[in-house]
């Protein structure tokens, strides 16, 4: 179910469909969020917790098909032989 609803979105965004305009008012809504979200970490009402180790952060918008395990497993292995 969840894979159908991705590669619906998927085919909308990047086959340029003229119906992907109709979410156009969601990204607004999303950037909302996101500033909100902001202000509530910067004003200390989330808490943040700072980690006594460096966090590497693989990802993008995107599910599926671009890369990223495949790179971490990369990443993994080369940091595991570094520590060796």
């Amino acid at each position: 179910m969840a894979h159908n609803t991705s590669r619906f979105f998927d085919s909308m965004w990047y086959g340029q469909r003229p119906i992907a305009l109709l979410f156009v008012p969601l990204t607004w809504v999303f950037g909302l969020i996101v500033k909100l979200r902001s202000l509530a970490y910067n004003k200390g009402w989330f808490k943040s917790t700072r980690l006594s180790v460096p966090v590497i952060v693989v990802g993008n918008i995107t599910v599926g098909g671009t890369g990223k395990t495949p790179l971490v497993i990369w990443l993994a292995e080369l940091l595991k032989s570094a520590l060796a």
